[in-house]
């Protein structure tokens, strides 16, 4: 009997997979690659020792800087080849749900969550992005479902295949950590399971060793990274990060300003009743015997669920009040598969109600993705560097100022346009994916000043070259939106240099030496 209903419903596991595929290829490199994809192929670097020595100023931990150094080493760096390492990831993710959901309960919620997370915005977007946030998520639904089978079965391979996929995933994020005590709570909560506690601390023990290699540099990341995020933790405000976290897992609804497709539904409020009615059916005893002959199995499962979701929510919510950490839609993204699964077990226990919650929850993720897809994302580096590239000479000197110095150079290799380029401020050169908010105004006269001084030079450089009618070198000046940050630069290029001409638009303006 079990075998025919197998039968009956395998199919639809390989239409979510193709529906799930379809979505994430779709429009993959339309838009260029943004700065934080651009750090991701930047931190990789040439060589492991090189990308070691660039994480000593970024915020992270080695494993999918590995990867994707591996990675574009056999495929390139195009826009194709770095995104389509977190499609594969994407599509993992939508196994590992089904797989942990068959796992906890059964293949109905299994297939129900895997739908959903298929056609979630925002697994799409992650899905898409040269990031290593699809892989946060596909290794904590992992590490999850390994820990419910040692729990459930208490076999030695279960044990260790959890060591090893929690160890990769606190070596992807720093925010593995905070999905870890989960799986300590839902033991203590667990009566017939709290004998496994002290065995699951020593397993633990295990991955903290197995860290500590990269304990060293932890501190020296730990300085500067993660100030920016004080900007929108404020903005949020705090006592709505979680709820807004729930409202990014859902679809139909609004996005913070730093995801591409960002807007405001009006389809929002529909999209608030929806998730939450299906949400609270999850999480109600409504027709849980149905679900398995024993319902505690089923209650321990939602624990074990709810705990997975909001654990690792709720601990980085509590330290922001001390340090901000906490970014909605962003690093929170660890959490989705369990959100995905308990949206699917509502839908299943709506029974034959599930008609009307599957295709609402259908066209809402429709309309969200049609916003995705359909917002233009204009090719603001790409397009500079092929102005430049037109309009300048080979070894023109380029000034970039802020964050736009990855996707610059990246795109200057692309297009093969050989010019020397200076950041601004100095210091992006060794961190370029996020500005050193501790620099004081004093600190940037002074990078100022360097860089009029080296622009001079450069543009003073033995007359004419071959080929080229006007004398000197062009120094360019690419801003950005930072504020004051670019007026003591633009105030120096004024004083020592002559202007010629600009396209605003792409923020680029061409300079002469006096």
């Amino acid at each position: 009997m079990v075998d025919s209903r197998m039968r009956a419903v395998s199919p639809f596991f390989f239409a979510i997979v193709v529906i799930g595929l379809a979505l994430r290829l779709f429009m993959l490199t339309s838009n260029e690659l943004w700065l934080d994809e651009t750090h991701s192929i930047f931190i990789a670097g040439d060589s492991p020792a090189e990308m070691v020595e660039k994480l000593k100023d970024d915020g992270h931990p080695p494993l999918y800087f590995m990867l994707m150094f591996m990675w574009k080493s056999l495929f390139g760096e195009s826009e194709l080849s770095v995104r389509l390492l977190s499609v594969l990831f994407g599509m993992a993710s939508l196994a590992v749900v089904y797989w942990l959901g068959k796992s906890l309960i059964n293949e109905c919620v299994a297939l129900a969550g895997m739908f959903v997370a298929a056609v979630a915005p925002i697994h799409v977007y992650y899905s898409q992005e040269a990031r290593m946030y699809m892989m946060l998520a596909f290794l904590s639904a992992l590490s999850s479902g390994f820990l419910w089978l040692a729990i459930k079965h208490e076999k030695k391979r279960y044990w260790w295949a959890y060591v090893l996929s929690a160890t990769f995933l606190v070596y992807t994020h720093i925010f593995g950590w905070f999905a870890l005590p989960a799986g300590n709570l839902f033991l203590l909560l667990n009566r017939e399971r709290r004998h496994l506690f002290f065995k699951l601390a020593a397993y633990q023990a295990v991955i903290v060793i197995l860290f500590l290699p990269w304990v060293p540099i932890v501190p020296k990341q730990a300085g500067q990274a993660g100030l920016w995020m004080k900007e929108y933790w404020q903005a949020t405000p705090p006592a709505l990060a979680i709820p807004k976290t729930l409202e990014c897992f859902s679809a139909g609804a609004n996005y913070p300003s730093y995801l591409r497709f960002f807007h405001v539904s009006p389809l929002r409020f529909a999209s608030y009743v929806v998730f939450a009615l299906v949400g609270m059916i999850a999480v109600s005893s409504y027709r849980d015997r149905s679900l398995a002959h024993a319902p505690a199995e089923v209650r321990s499962a939602k624990l074990y669920l709810l705990l997975s979701l909001f654990v690792p929510l709720a601990l980085p919510y509590g330290l922001s009040f001390v340090k901000p950490i906490y970014l909605v839609g962003r690093n929170d993204f660890m959490a989705y598969p369990f959100y995905a699964l308990l949206i699917g077990l509502g839908l299943v226990k709506l029974a034959r109600l599930a008609w009307i919650g599957l295709p609402a929850i259908s066209l809402l993720a429709a309309y969200s993705l049609y916003k995705y897809y359909s917002l233009p994302t204009p090719a603001f580096d790409r397009e500079a560097v092929r102005y430049i590239a037109e309009s300048g000479s080979e070894g023109d000197l380029v000034v970039v100022t802020g964050l736009r110095l990855c996707p610059v150079e990246y795109y200057m290799r692309r297009e093969n346009a050989r010019f020397q380029v200076m950041p601004y401020p100095g210091s992006m050169r060794s961190h370029p994916g996020w500005i050193d908010y501790r620099l004081t105004p004093r600190e940037l006269m002074s990078d100022a000043a360097d860089v009029i001084k080296s622009a001079a030079d450069e543009g003073r450089l033995a007359g004419p070259r071959p080929g080229v009618s006007e004398p000197g070198r062009s120094v360019w000046l690419l801003t950005s939106p930072l504020g004051s940050m670019n007026d003591p630069l633009f105030d120096e290029f004024e004083r020592h240099l002559e202007f010629v001409n600009s396209n605003d638009k792409l923020g680029v303006l061409r300079f002469r030496p006096k």
